[in-house]
C-alpha cells in the first residue's frame, strides 16, 4: 500500500483537498475575458490563482471577502497587498509574510486561527524549498493552535489540514532531519486531546513509513518519551508506531512486517533505563491493533508472523521473554477476529522453546504458555502430548523454580481436559516433594488441588451421594498418603493450609469406598469451635472442615453438641460463614426441630440481623427459614408459607426489581403478618421483620426506601409502641454510634466471596430513619431524650467543626497554585460537611412537625441551633431551620413567615426585601412595634446568611448593596447585633490572644 493512499483513509479527520490541474492560458483568452469593467478584471485577474500562478493570493482574497475577525483584519493591513500579484513578489515579500502570519497564528484563541491556517498550507505550497528554514516554527504554530486554541470544528480541522499539507510538501526536508522533526512534534504527540494525538500520529508515521533507518529513530523516540516522562506522550508515541503500519477497513501496510520488525529492534537497542518505557509502548501498541482489528472483523497474521520470526529466530532469555509478553496481547479470545489463524506453528513455537536454553519461567513466559496451550488444546490431536510439554517443564525447573511451575499449572486449569491429560504430570514433582519433604513444593501442592477442587467443586453447591474423584487417583497414591498422613496432626498446620488439606482429602475417594481419617477431622472440627478469638479467617476454615465432613459422614457432625456451634456463631458476630455452618449441623441432625429450636435460633441472630452485609442478612435468612419449614412442613402442604421464607425471598430477588421487593414486603404489613407467623412466637417474627426492614436503608436504592417507611409506620402504628421503639432505639442507637460512615474492613479470606461486605453507607440509613420518624412524629415527639442528644452532638462535634474547615476552603479556591493533594483533601472534607449538613436537615424537618416543640428535651438549646444555622447561610440547611423556629407558633413570628420565607429564596429575595420594610420612619413599615423585638433577631440572622452565600463578584456587590441600605432602618441596639455577629470569630481569637 503506498504512503499517498494512507491519506485517503476514510477515518483521517480531513480528507486531502483536490488540487486544480495548472493550464497555461493563451494570450487570445485572456483578451476574451477583458470587459468594460477594468476594476472588475483587475479583481477577477488577482482571484484566479491561475493567472498569477500563486496559492497564497487567492487564500488571501477569499479571507478578505469574508469577515473572519479583527485579527485577519489587521494581519491583512500589514501585507504589501498591491505587491502580492505574482510569485516573484510573493517570494521577494515571503520573510514579511511569514512573519506577520506566524505571529498571528499565536494569537490565544483566535477567531481568525482557520484563516492564518489555509494560508499557511498556501504559503507553503508556493514556497516549497524556500520554505525550509521557517518549518520548525510553522509546526510549532500549528501546535499551539491545536493544544491552544479554540477547539471549535471549523479551527481544528484546518490545523489538521495544514499539518498535512505541511508534512507532504515538506516531506523531503524533514526526512532529512528526522529527530529534530520528531523533536518539533512531541508537543502534538503530547497533548491532552485524543483526536490531536491520533491526527498527528497518522502525519508523522507518513515520514517513518520512508525513513531507511527506523530502528535508531524508534530508539530515539523512545529516549525521548521516557525523558519528558509524560503519559501522553507514551500513548501518543504507541499511536505513531501503531499508524506506521497500519492500513485501511482493517488491512496493514505492504511493508507491516518490516516496519513492525524495526520498531521492536529499535526498542531492544535502549538502554535498560529506558527499556520498560520502550516495552509499555509497544503494549499500548499491540492494543490498539488488536482493537483496530476487532473492529473491522479482520485477522492479526501480519503481526503475529513478525512475532513468530523473531521468536524463532532469537536466542536471548530477556529479549524472548520481553516477545513472549507481546504474543500473549495477539492470542486475543474475541469471537468478532481469528485469534490465530496458524495454531500449528504456534504448538511448534511451544515445543522448540520450551527445550531452549533461553527460555525461563517468568511472568511473561507463564502467562503465555497458558493461553497457547488453551488455543492449542482447543484440537484434540495434541491433547495427548500436553502431558509431555509439562512433564518437560517439571523436570528443566523443578529445582530452581518450583512456585512458577504451580503458578503455571493453576493458570492451566482451566483448560478443559486438564483433570486427565495434565495433573498427572505432577507426579514426579509430589513424589520428590515429599522423599525430600519440600515444604514449599506440598504447600503449593496442596493449594492447587485446593483451587481445582473449588472450580470444579463448588463449596455448598456439591450434592452429598453423589461424590467421586474428578482427575485420576491412580496418579496421586503418593499424595494421597501424605494428606491421610497429615489428618492427625492437623493442629500443627497453620489454619489455612489445614482448611486446605481437609477441602482435597474426600476427593480421593468414591463414593463407595471407606474414607480413613474421619475421626481426626472431627477431632480437628472440635478444635476450630473452640478457639476463642473470632476471625473471619477461622471461620471460613471451620466451614470448609464442616463441609467436608458433611459430605464424607455427615453423621459425625451429630458428636458436636449443637450449643458448641452456636457459641461459635455468636462469638465470629454471626458471619455468614458461620451461619452456614450452622445450618450444616442442624441439616445434619436427625432431630425434628420445635418452636423452642425456633425460638432459640432467632434469639442468636437477632442482635445482628440489622447488618449492611446482604449476604450475612441472607445466611441468617435462609437458617431461619428451614427452621421454619421444619416446623410448619405438616401445615405447608396446605399452602402455608411463612414470613422468614417471604423475607428470604425479598434478599434474593435482584436490586433493580425493586416492585417484586415492595410486593413481598407488603404480605407482611402488620395485621396481615399474622398469616405467615407461627402464633406462639409472634413477637420475635414482628422484632425480626422490623430489623430486616431497617437494613433495607443499606441498599443503595432510593425507590424501595418509601416502601420501607409504609411497612414500619403500619408496624409503629400496630405495635406496642415502647416494644416497637425498644427495638428501634436500639438500630438508631446502632447508626448514630457508628464512627465511619465510609470505613470498610478487609479481612484475610479462604473463600472469596463467601464473608464479602457491602459498602456500608450509614449516611443515608441515617437520614432514611429521621425521615421516617418525620411520618409518624406524635409518636416519636415522645422519645426526644433520645434523638435531642444524637442531634445536638452532631451539631457541637461535626458541624462546627467541618464548618470551620468550609470557610477555609472558599478561601483557597480561588489560590491557582493548590497542590493536587491539597484540593483532593478539602473536596474530601467539603463531601463530608455535605452529608453532615443533610443528616441535620433531616432533624430539622422532624423537629418542626412536633406539635409542641417547647416541651422537647434540651428544647433551648436546640433552638439556638435553630439560629445559628441561619447565619450559615446554607441553601439547603436555612428554610429547614427556618420552619423548625415556625413550628414554635410565636405569634410574633407567625405574621412574617411567608415574607421570611421569600428572604430565604434567592428566587424572591429581590422582590422581598424591598416589600418588607423595617424603617419606623416611614408609614408603611410592614413590621409593628410590638413584634419588632423578637422578628429582628431571626431577620438579622437571615440577612448575614444572605451576605455569605457564594456568589458571582456582580451579584454579590448588589445583594451586599441592597442588604446594607435595608440595614439602615435598624435602630442602634439591632446595628449592634449584626455587628456582633459579623465580627464575632474575630473577637473570639482576640479574647483568647488576650
Amino acid at each position: 500500500m503506498s504512503d499517498d493512499e494512507n491519506y485517503e483513509d476514510e477515518e483521517n479527520f480531513v480528507e486531502e483537498k483536490r488540487v486544480k490541474v495548472r493550464r497555461f492560458i493563451p494570450f487570445n483568452k485572456l483578451v476574451e475575458q477583458i470587459g468594460s469593467d477594468s476594476d472588475k478584471f483587475s479583481r477577477r485577474y488577482r482571484l484566479n490563482r491561475d493567472d498569477n500562478g500563486t496559492y497564497f493570493t487567492e487564500a488571501l482574497t477569499k479571507w478578505n471577502d469574508a469577515d473572519h475577525g479583527a485579527d485577519f483584519v489587521n494581519f491583512s493591513n500589514e501585507l504589501p497587498s498591491d505587491e502580492l500579484d505574482t510569485y516573484a513578489q510573493l517570494l521577494f515579500h515571503s520573510k514579511t509574510i511569514i512573519t506577520c502570519l506566524f505571529r498571528s497564528l499565536k494569537i490565544e484563541k483566535s477567531k481568525s486561527a482557520q484563516a492564518f491556517c489555509e494560508m499557511l498550507t498556501a504559503l507553503a505550497k508556493d514556497l516549497r524549498q524556500d520554505f525550509n528554514e521557517y518549518i520548525w516554527e510553522a509546526v510549532d504554530c500549528i501546535s499551539f493552535v491545536l493544544n491552544e486554541g479554540l477547539q471549535d470544528k471549523d479551527t481544528v480541522e484546518a490545523g489538521f489540514y495544514a499539518l498535512t499539507s505541511l508534512v507532504k510538501v515538506m516531506s523531503k526536508s524533514l526526512l532529512k532531519t528526522m529527530k529534530k522533526s520528531f523533536s518539533c512534534f512531541v508537543p502534538m504527540l503530547g497533548s491532552f486531546r485524543y483526536y490531536v494525538r491520533r491526527f498527528v500520529s497518522q502525519a508523522f508515521a507518513f515520514l517513518l513509513r520512508k525513513t531507511n533507518n527506523l530502528p535508531e529513530l524508534t530508539k530515539f523516540i523512545v529516549e525521548q518519551a521516557e525523558k519528558i516522562n509524560l503519559p501522553q506522550l507514551t500513548l501518543g508515541v504507541s499511536m505513531l508506531f501503531f499508524q506506521t503500519f497500519r492500513g485501511i477497513s482493517g488491512g496493514f501496510q505492504s511493508t507491516t512486517f518490516e516496519s513492525l520488525r524495526d520498531i521492536i529492534f529499535g526498542v531492544f537497542k535502549t538502554a535498560d533505563s529506558v527499556r520498560e518505557t520502550g516495552l509499555k509502548i509497544l503494549n499500548e501498541m499491540l492494543q490498539l491493533t488488536t482493537t483496530y482489528v476487532a473492529k473491522k472483523r479482520t485477522d492479526l497474521n501480519p503481526i503475529q508472523n513478525v512475532l513468530f520470526t523473531l521468536l524463532e529466530a532469537n536466542q536471548s532469555v530477556v529479549e524472548t521473554s520481553e516477545l513472549l509478553g507481546l504474543f500473549s496481547l495477539l492470542i486475543v479470545q474475541n469471537s468478532n477476529i481469528t485469534s490465530l489463524s496458524n495454531v500449528e506453528r504456534l504448538y511448534n513455537l511451544i515445543k522448540s522453546l520450551i527445550v531452549a536454553d533461553h527460555f525461563t519461567l517468568d511472568e511473561q513466559s507463564i502467562n503465555f504458555l497458558h493461553l497457547a496451550l488453551t488455543v492449542c488444546l482447543e484440537n484434540t490431536k495434541w491433547i495427548s502430548s500436553c502431558k509431555d510439554f509439562f512433564q518437560i517443564i517439571i523436570e528443566r525447573f523443578k529445582e530452581t523454580q518450583v512456585s512458577d511451575i504451580f503458578h503455571l499449572l493453576r493458570l492451566c486449569s482451566v483448560i478443559s481436559v486438564y483433570d486427565f491429560s495434565i495433573l498427572p504430570s505432577i507426579s514426579s514433582l509430589v513424589e520428590t516433594a515429599i522423599r525430600t519433604d519440600n515444604e514449599e513444593a506440598l504447600k503449593n501442592t496442596i493449594n492447587l488441588f485446593a483451587t481445582v477442587c473449588a472450580a470444579r467443586k463448588p463449596l455448598l453447591s456439591y450434592i452429598p451421594g453423589e461424590r467421586k474423584p474428578f482427575f485420576n487417583v491412580s496418579t496421586q497414591k503418593d499424595l494421597k498418603a501424605y494428606i491421610v498422613s497429615t489428618l492427625p496432626n492437623l493442629k500443627k498446620y497453620d489454619i489455612t493450609l489445614a482448611s486446605l488439606i481437609v477441602q482435597v482429602w474426600p476427593w480421593f475417594y468414591s463414593e463407595l469406598q471407606p474414607v480413613e481419617g474421619v475421626s481426626h477431622v472431627v477431632e480437628y472440627l472440635k478444635y476450630l469451635l473452640c478457639l476463642k478469638e473470632g476471625s473471619q479467617k477461622g471461620s471460613q476454615a471451620t466451614l470448609i472442615v464442616g463441609y467436608t465432613l458433611y459430605l464424607v459422614e455427615k453423621e459425625s457432625l451429630q458428636k458436636i453438641p449443637l450449643n458448641e456451634v452456636e457459641a461459635f456463631v455468636r462469638n465470629h458476630n454471626a458471619l455468614p460463614s458461620s451461619t452456614l455452618l450452622h445450618l450444616l449441623f442442624l441439616k445434619a441432625s436427625n432431630q425434628k426441630l420445635d418452636i423452642e429450636d425456633l425460638k432459640r435460633t432467632s434469639d442468636l441472630y437477632l442482635p445482628v440481623l440489622f447488618s449492611p452485609n446482604a449476604k450475612q442478612r441472607l445466611a441468617i435468612l435462609d437458617m431461619l427459614s428451614y427452621c421454619e419449614e421444619q416446623i410448619t412442613s405438616d401445615i405447608r402442604s396446605e399452602g402455608f408459607e411463612g414470613a422468614f421464607s417471604i423475607l428470604k425471598k425479598v434478599e434474593n430477588v435482584a436490586l433493580i426489581d425493586c416492585r417484586e421487593r415492595l410486593r413481598l414486603f407488603r404480605l407482611i404489613l402488620f395485621g396481615a403478618h399474622r398469616n405467615y407467623v407461627i402464633p406462639e412466637i409472634s413477637s420475635t417474627y414482628e422484632e425480626i421483620i422490623l430489623r430486616v426492614a431497617y437494613s433495607q436503608f443499606f441498599v443503595s436504592f432510593t425507590l424501595l426506601w418509601p416502601g420501607m417507611h409504609e411497612l414500619l409506620s403500619s408496624f409503629a402504628v400496630g405495635m406496642k409502641f415502647e416494644e416497637f421503639w425498644r427495638i428501634t432505639e436500639d438500630i438508631l442507637l446502632n447508626v448514630f454510634q457508628e464512627q465511619s460512615a465510609l470505613m470498610e474492613k478487609c479481612f484475610e479470606a479462604i473463600l472469596p466471596g463467601v464473608d464479602e461486605q457491602n459498602r456500608r453507607d450509614y449516611l443515608a440509613v441515617r437520614v432514611q430513619l429521621i425521615k421516617f420518624f418525620a411520618k409518624i412524629p406524635q409518636l416519636i415527639q415522645r422519645r426526644t431524650r433520645v434523638i435531642s442528644p444524637l442531634f445536638i452532638e452532631i451539631y457541637e462535634k461535626d458541624y462546627l467543626r467541618f464548618n470551620k474547615v468550609s470557610d477555609e476552603e472558599e478561601e483557597e479556591e480561588d489560590d491557582e497554585d493548590n497542590e493536587p493533594s491539597l484540593e483532593k483533601t478539602l473536596s474530601s472534607l467539603k463531601f463530608e460537611f455535605r452529608e453532615i449538613s443533610t443528616i441535620l436537615c433531616a432533624f430539622m424537618e422532624l423537629y418542626s412537625k412536633f406539635n409542641d416543640p417547647k416541651s422537647i428535651n434540651r428544647g433551648k438549646e436546640i433552638r439556638e441551633i435553630y439560629l445559628e444555622i441561619l447565619i450559615s447561610g446554607s441553601e439547603m440547611m436555612l428554610p429547614k431551620a427556618l420552619d423548625a423556629l415556625m413550628s414554635y407558633k410565636d405569634k410574633s413570628l407567625t405574621p412574617y413567615r411567608d415574607a421570611l420565607n421569600g428572604l430565604v429564596d434567592m428566587k424572591t429575595f429581590k422582590s422581598k426585601i424591598y416589600e418588607f420594610k423595617i424603617s419606623e420612619d416611614e408609614g408603611d413599615a410592614a413590621l409593628s412595634a410590638e413584634h419588632r423585638e423578637s422578628v429582628m433577631p431571626v431577620l438579622i440572622r437571615i440577612l448575614l446568611g444572605c451576605l455569605k452565600r457564594k456568589a458571582t463578584k456582580r451579584l454579590g456587590k448588589n445583594r451586599r448593596t441592597i442588604i446594607f441600605r435595608f440595614l439602615v432602618g435598624c435602630r442602634a441596639d439591632e446595628m449592634q447585633l449584626f455587628i456582633q455577629l459579623c465580627f464575632r470569630s474575630l473577637c473570639e481569637t482576640v479574647g483568647k490572644l488576650k
